[in-house]
């Protein structure tokens, strides 16, 4: 049951960038088991080759897959319009970093309407048609590939940032300046 919820607040579309106390708050679980769960979610998302969109997924599952993907090229507009061999290089890069990454319009889940059926309000099914899409790439998603994706994605300070604080290296190895002996002093002189 914890997992449908996870997937339901995932695929919101208002918030953006999920934290670990957000996922443990609405999952009423301990902190080691939110963050473990976040992770086994991340991992199938780094190996997802469909086509992506906030509004079929929700905000925060589409800016992690985003950035996992890299930069999108630039789109420029043609230098004529009117001429057809111009219009047909625009996007001509586009489609190449399609092909690099092997993106493909099949990889996407087909919805099954299986959870939308449960629920009669408009706003709620579209919601629940972004939480089946989530499910379905987290199940069908190969393991072998989302343990290889673990161990790359763990090298990612933006995702790092998420689950751990990021320790502040000062300068020169300089040590970080003690407060508390500071304040003893000034106890013991008065």
């Amino acid at each position: 049951m914890n997992w449908m919820r996870l997937a339901y607040v995932l695929s919101e579309t208002n918030s953006r960038n999920v934290s670990v106390p957000e996922v443990a708050e609405a999952l009423d679980v301990p902190y080691k088991t939110a963050a473990r769960m976040l992770e086994r979610v991340s991992d199938t998302l780094v190996t997802y080759r469909g086509l992506l969109d906030k509004r079929r997924f929700g905000s925060p599952v589409t800016e992690f897959v985003v950035k996992a993907r890299g930069p999108q090229p630039r789109l420029r507009f043609p230098k004529h319009p009117s001429y057809a061999k111009h219009r047909a290089k625009v996007g001509q890069s586009y489609v190449r970093w399609k092909e690099r990454l092997k993106l493909d319009a099949t990889a996407t889940p087909i919805l099954t309407g299986v959870l939308r059926s449960k629920d009669k309000a408009s706003g709620a099914q579209e919601n629940l048609d972004r939480v089946e899409r989530l499910l379905m790439v987290v199940l069908h998603a190969d393991q072998v590939e989302a343990k290889a994706a673990r161990k790359k994605r763990n090298g990612w300070e933006w995702h790092r940032r998420r689950f751990q604080k990021v320790r502040i290296r000062l300068p020169n190895g300089a040590s970080a300046p003690q407060r508390h002996k500071a304040s003893k002093e000034t106890e013991v002189k008065a």
